[in-house]
């Protein structure tokens, strides 16, 4: 699912998407250029969805998401 919420805690780094589902890792993106960022969500969307437990290896993220990993939990 995709929702949109009020508040991740990253004012000052707007635009940011959060990765979270129970038994995963959570990721937090930030600073994401909204018409730039959109295929690379889509591709991490992916590989996390298919991975039993969240667990994606940095070589696998998306070359332009990596820098812009917040967190991972």
């Amino acid at each position: 699912n995709i929702e949109a919420v009020g508040c991740l805690w990253t004012c000052d780094r707007p635009c940011c998407a959060t990765f979270t589902c129970p038994q995963k890792y959570t990721y937090h993106f930030v600073d994401l250029l909204v018409d730039e960022s959109v295929n690379d969500l889509l591709q991490f969307s992916l590989l996390y969805y298919k991975s039993e437990n969240g667990h994606i290896l940095p070589g696998k993220i998306p070359e332009d998401l990596r820098s812009r990993l917040l967190v991972r939990i």
